[in-house]
């Protein structure tokens, strides 16, 4: 028999809600749910500008959705004036929705 057990979620802007804190760096890392939490952070992201650690995991999606949604983290984390690969290296939105098309990448979002 398998065990239930009960998870509660609460969404990015009810917890932040709740939370009402400051926040200076963001790991994200989710498995291909970037691609619904990005957009949902949109507003907060670029208001506040906190450092953003985040993982591309695109191989998770439709090669039907893949160009669209990486062209939506593209334009939300394009109000970051700079953004850096895992080597440390600059890159640019296009580059970045371009090379994490069929590899995971990770991305540093900084102001």
């Amino acid at each position: 028999k398998k065990e239930e057990i009960e998870v509660y979620c609460v969404g990015w802007s009810d917890w932040f809600s709740i939370a009402q804190c400051r926040i200076d760096l963001i790991k994200i890392d989710i498995e291909g749910g970037e691609f619904e939490l990005i957009p949902a952070m949109k507003d907060y992201l670029h208001s506040a500008r906190p450092t953003v650690y985040l993982s591309l995991h695109a191989a998770f999606i439709g090669e039907g959705e893949k160009h669209r949604k990486l062209a939506e983290i593209a334009e939300v984390m394009s109000a970051y004036r700079h953004c850096y690969d895992e080597t440390g290296q600059p890159v640019t939105m296009k580059a970045l929705a371009d090379t994490s098309r069929d590899q995971f990448r990770s991305f540093l979002f900084t102001d």
